[in-house]
């Protein structure tokens, strides 16, 4: 997708006495690796041009800063990954000298792009949109920023790399970068799920209903099995649609081979089998997050609704950039996470339509403070929100325009705004596949109207996924849930399924797991 059509829009009205008081953007890195290595289509493992990665970006870490007094030198340490290059037996996962999932050089100047878009809009704008009069970082109160990633790579880079274009600055400057440890993070859903059981309950619900049930087993899920079967004839790639969808993107995005079947992408929206396969994949691992009225991305987001509320209550206080000056309430606040970290954001407003937030997409909040009273903004303040260059808020509930008073949007966010995450196991609603209701608790599950031995069937299905997804805290989320939890969850899930429709007895399902 082209970066040039996701710059910041002008207002389509200027209120008298209006004023942008803070942006808060939440933005998916760029274009990067495999993020598993992948045996994606026939042919795929054998050519290096397709399975092998050599990344032109590295990592550069400087001597602790509390320590360089105590040190000879500041000297800076480049992290380059071809430790194994001696030993042909044993090389890095993706081949090359490339990490998993890392940033590539496409990545790079998608960054540049929103970096220079949200400078347009909030430094060289227009007065009303200005955020700042200058772009030089060194003459920006620190107090005036805020900059937050997970501790991935390319999160990481990809936030740098937007700064740079964002902001002037020098050589020498250090920027404080916010993270935490990537297993308890709440940037990702996915990642929430290690310590949430809630999450995985909600998911698994979701994936039990007789409408997923339906998508997986319907003709075109038919249809697109068998075109992975003729392009890959070794599993888990026909067997697992959902992995196709990061071999599509990180092939095309990086202009790499792809199979002739699937070679036929025109653009988005197209009937090629291309974005078949594209939208059912995102289709297929996406459904939990819009089921039940979003039941599972509002709680996955409400640590991120804390935190952001947390900004925009200090914000909506003031009524100027002196007084947010005065107070030390950052102006612009960055957030750099993942796909998964945007579209259960916008599921959670209700304003998602179901594609897959591709590479570096961006979602800007900004709040405007309203110095005349104004019929449509009682509160005084209000917010517009934007996504890849496109005003949503006309399609939030309560709004009609693309400006709206902000008790609207609290009114929305605030209930599921919350610092502690509701992870405690719930009975499940009536519903899921033939009527039975489960509750996973304490890897137990209530069931009704059932024989002893299907009890048995989900008792496993709910020790397997709690096993699966609890294991292994300080591995990567995306390995741990994608590569290894979900393959395992969805195996469970179709052994139940063919129990429900079949009637299997329990002991003929062990070896499925």
């Amino acid at each position: 997708e082209s970066m040039d059509r996701r710059t910041i829009p002008p207002l389509d009205e200027e209120i008298p006495g209006m004023q942008i008081l803070q942006v808060i953007s939440v933005i998916r890195h760029g274009a990067r690796t495999p993020w598993t290595a992948y045996d994606c289509w026939d042919g795929y493992k054998e050519d290096p041009t397709q399975s092998q990665w050599d990344c032109d970006f590295t990592s550069v870490m400087a001597p602790p800063k509390k320590k360089e007094v105590e040190m000879n030198g500041n000297f800076l340490f480049e992290k380059v990954y071809d430790g194994l290059r001696s030993d042909l037996t044993l090389t890095n996962e993706l081949g090359g000298d490339c990490l998993l999932g890392q940033l590539v050089e496409p990545g790079f100047g998608q960054l540049k792009s929103n970096g220079q878009h949200i400078r347009k809009a909030y430094i060289e704008g227009p007065a009303v949109m200005q955020l700042f009069e200058t772009a030089n970082y060194t003459d920006i109160h620190e107090e005036s920023t805020y900059f937050r990633s997970d501790d991935e790579e390319r999160t990481l880079m990809s936030a740098e790399i937007l700064l740079s274009d964002l902001f002037d600055m020098p050589t020498e400057q250090t920027v404080s970068l916010h993270t935490a440890d990537k297993p308890r993070d709440i940037l990702s859903p996915e990642t929430l799920e290690n310590t949430c059981q809630r999450l995985v309950q909600l998911r698994v619900e979701a994936e039990l209903s007789s409408e997923y049930i339906d998508g997986k087993t319907s003709d075109n899920a038919e249809e697109l099995t068998q075109m992975m079967e003729e392009m890959s004839s070794s599993p888990p790639m026909h067997q697992l649609l959902y992995y196709s969808l990061d071999c599509q993107m990180t092939a095309i995005c990086s202009d790499r081979y792809l199979p002739p079947l699937i070679n036929d992408f025109i653009s988005d929206g197209d009937d090629s089998n291309f974005s078949r396969m594209y939208e059912f994949s995102t289709w297929l691992y996406t459904f939990h997050y819009s089921y039940n009225d979003g039941e599972y991305a509002k709680l996955a987001m409400s640590h991120l609704w804390f935190d952001i509320l947390r900004f925009v209550n200090k914000a909506a206080t003031t009524t100027s950039p002196t007084d947010m000056l005065h107070a030390k309430i950052p102006r612009f606040v960055l957030f750099s996470g993942h796909d998964t970290t945007i579209m259960p954001l916008l599921v959670s407003l209700g304003i998602w339509d179901g594609k897959w937030a591709p590479y570096a997409s961006m979602w800007n909040m900004e709040l405007y403070h309203i110095e005349e009273p104004h019929p449509n903004y009682p509160s005084a303040k209000a917010f517009r929100i934007i996504f890849n260059g496109e005003v949503l808020t006309d399609k939030i509930n309560g709004c009609d325009s693309d400006l709206c008073d902000l008790n609207i949007l609290l009114k929305i966010v605030e209930p599921i705004s919350s610092m502690y995450l509701r992870c405690d196991i719930e009975a499940a609603t009536e519903g899921s596949p033939n009527d039975f209701r489960i509750a996973i608790k304490d890897k137990q599950v209530v069931h009704h109207e059932y024989t002893a031995g299907f009890v048995v069937i989900i008792s496993l299905l709910s020790f397997v996924l709690g096993a699966v997804v609890m294991r292994n805290v300080g591995v990567s989320a995306r390995d741990n849930i994608h590569g290894s939890s979900l393959e395992k969850s969805l195996a469970a899930l179709d052994c139940v399924t063919k129990v429900a429709q079949n009637g299997l007895s329990y002991g003929s399902i062990e070896g499925e797991f």
